[in-house]
C-alpha cells in the first residue's frame, strides 16, 4: 500500500480482498477506483488513512483490520 497523498512511500503491506465497487467497508460502499484491503504490516505507522473514522486514524491503528484504499495506490507483488 502506497501513501495515498504522494504515492511514493510504502506505508503498509496487506492483501486485497476485492475491488467490487458495491462491496462495503465499515458500512460504506467502496465506490469506484477503490479496493478492500486487509492490512497486515505497518511500514509507516503515523501515515494517514485514506478514509479515517473515529477508531482508525493512522496505518498503525489499522493493522489486522480491513480498510478501503485507492486501487491506484496499491503495488501488487
Amino acid at each position: 500500500m502506497l501513501d495515498y497523498k504522494n504515492g511514493r512511500e510504502r506505508v503498509a503491506e496487506g492483501r486485497v480482498c476485492t475491488s467490487n465497487p458495491s462491496d462495503t467497508v465499515h458500512h460504506m460502499p467502496l465506490g469506484p477506483n477503490a479496493s478492500k484491503v486487509c492490512v497486515e504490516v505497518s511500514k509507516i505507522g503515523d501515515a494517514a488513512m485514506w478514509r479515517p473514522n473515529s477508531e482508525i486514524q493512522t496505518i498503525a491503528d489499522d493493522v489486522g483490520s480491513i480498510v478501503a484504499w485507492p486501487t491506484d495506490k496499491i503495488m501488487f507483488v
